[in-house]
């Protein structure tokens, strides 16, 4: 076994952008996912897509 297969994965996380951690409940978060899935669309596209909408909503987004 080589050493990088025990190496923990790290995240790459793309330049400008910043990791958002949330807790839901597990019945949401299953419903979320098939949805999203049911779509072809990532999960983080759609939470990104729905904070861009309440903000505007808000006033906080121009």
């Amino acid at each position: 076994m080589s050493i990088v297969a025990l190496l923990p994965m790290t995240k790459r996380i793309p330049q400008g952008h910043a990791e958002l951690s949330m807790y839901l409940p597990k019945e949401l978060k299953s419903k979320f996912k098939v949805a999203c899935a049911k779509r072809d669309r990532p999960m983080s596209e759609i939470t990104r897509q729905l904070i861009e909408e309440w903000l505007k909503k808000e006033g906080e987004l121009d």
